[in-house]
């Protein structure tokens, strides 16, 4: 269930999530007329985050209607009638503000399968057409819709970014990317660090195709820094996934806790506390990591 939403709040951000899918699918070029209802697919998603555990809602078609809580307007749009809905709801709008700033920075899991089983082309399309959100995807195929950056981690992921690109081009031992760019495991997730680095034979054997979309390819270094908002099993459990998938060495920077998790490849988690640099030797030679303002 969302946070601090009502059951008929959280059905409208969920039906607002597949409409957009159902555009992006059936609609790649944009919407050539409104969506109706007798379009809409008989669905169930599941929206979750990491603290308020996951709300499962079947959405047939003949629930929807010009009456009730929601409703279709002229333009296509799915949009609430406010008189006939609860007071629950009445009283959630009231306070929607500050509960859609909580929302915009929480990460939201949907659950596509069976309804939808996107391929690697389909969602690919996905991100180009929504520049302004930023999505994720799981080995099984959850869709993970990711909040937008705050001021202090958009800060800290700039430094770590000059910081590993100064190193870089010095050296001229690799390629650096930044929070947007996705890579494709092997598993077969769909996942964007903070920072990455790749060896540069190994990007180089990859094709033009396969280096313009989102390359099929582990990174050799990455970085996730934790936001106020993220949930650290969460991240613990990415880092492992990259390891798992072929990535060498992993930093987990944890600012609320002033911690660095070092994640390498065939070695026990480290975990160090307030360290004022975090060497990244062997994996990347003479590249040390300043923590002195992102800690």
């Amino acid at each position: 269930m969302l946070p601090h939403l009502s059951g008929s709040m959280t059905l409208l951000v969920e039906w607002g999530l597949l409409i957009l899918l159902i555009e992006v699918l059936f609609f790649p070029g944009g919407r050539a007329q409104p969506l109706k209802p007798s379009t809409a697919a008989h669905a169930a998603i599941s929206v979750k985050n990491d603290e308020a555990g996951t709300s499962q809602q079947p959405i047939p078609r003949q629930s929807l209607g010009n009456r009730g809580e929601l409703h279709w307007g002229s333009d296509g749009e799915l949009g609430i009638n406010r008189e006939a809905v609860p007071g629950d709801l009445k009283a959630c709008a009231l306070h929607w503000e500050t509960t859609a700033l909580e929302i915009a920075m929480t990460a939201f899991v949907v659950n596509m399968k069976p309804t939808v089983d996107l391929n690697d082309e389909q969602f690919y399309q996905l991100c180009r057409q929504n520049p302004d959100l930023k999505f994720e995807r799981s080995a099984t195929g959850e869709l993970i819709i990711m909040p937008p950056t705050g001021g202090e981690s958009g800060r800290r992921n700039a430094d770590i970014v000059i910081d590993l690109g100064i190193w870089n081009r010095k050296a001229g031992l690799g390629v650096v990317f930044d929070s947007s760019t996705g890579f494709k495991l092997p598993n077969g997730a769909d996942r964007s660090p903070d920072a990455a680095w790749v060896e540069l034979s190994r990007w180089q054997a990859l094709t033009p195709e396969h280096r313009e979309k989102f390359p099929p390819i582990a990174p050799d270094f990455v970085v996730e820094l934790r936001s106020r908002t993220d949930s650290l099993e969460t991240l613990q459990a990415k880092m492992r996934e990259y390891l798992e998938n072929g990535v060498r060495l992993g930093l987990l920077l944890n600012p609320q806790a002033r911690q660095v998790e070092v994640y390498r490849l065939g070695e026990a988690v480290q975990v160090l506390e307030n360290p004022p640099s975090v060497s990244c030797e062997p994996e990347l030679p003479g590249f040390v990591l300043g923590l002195d303002g992102i800690l």
